[in-house]
């Protein structure tokens, strides 16, 4: 497994290159993406409820579909330093294609 340090000068450059590497190398994550997306569409909330709980181990029915803005920035809080970085990253890296999008 390639770990990838968030605080390291490269990061933004490794990054982008392990997301490339991986999107080039491997076209089964399309057909998986593609059949998740058409089950969600045909299925809707049961479909999403039934990933939530198979990938995140989560029970959305059980313990609620929506959580508070302080729930949301108390976990965002207790975050790792490069956990956040990470998601700060990804964040960022998401308004940036959607604004390039438009």
């Amino acid at each position: 497994m390639r770990r990838l340090d968030a605080s390291a000068p490269g990061f933004r450059a490794a990054f982008d290159a392990l997301v490339d590497d991986r999107r080039e190398s491997d076209s089964g994550v399309s057909a998986d993406v593609a059949a998740i997306v058409a089950r969600v569409k045909a299925e809707g909330d049961a479909a999403l409820a039934d990933y939530t709980r198979r990938f995140d181990r989560f029970d959305l029915d059980a313990s609620g579909w929506s959580i508070s803005k302080p729930q949301c920035a108390a976990a965002y809080d207790a975050l790792a330093p490069d956990l956040r970085a990470a998601l700060d990253l990804a964040a960022e890296r998401i308004r940036a294609y959607h604004a390039a999008q438009r």
